[in-house]
């Protein structure tokens, strides 16, 4: 079984905007899951900038069958002491 790939809201965006990237970001949608704060992050800017009415945007983006975690205290905590320690590189 593989290991869950963890998406950025800027990974999906480039993905439901064809940007450069999106095919890697496709070939891992299988093992793909998005925090809550990221689907935030995705639908705010699909509605606001590419102007696509709410409904579709939540269409789409259920349409793409990625679970969603919520994001709950301890990846709080997590995320602002990563962001704390400038020196942690995020990936080997």
């Amino acid at each position: 079984m593989s290991k869950a790939v963890i998406l950025d809201s800027s990974a999906l965006i480039a993905l439901i905007s064809k940007e450069n990237g999106s095919t890697v970001v496709e070939q891992h949608l299988t093992n793909a899951e998005i925090s809550s704060v990221n689907l935030t992050e995705v639908l705010t800017y699909v509605i606001t900038k590419q102007r696509i009415a709410e409904e579709a945007a939540i269409g789409l983006v259920r349409d793409l069958s990625i679970p969603t975690v919520d994001f709950d205290e301890l990846q709080a905590f997590i995320a602002a002491n990563l962001i704390l320690k400038p020196n942690i590189k995020a990936y080997p």
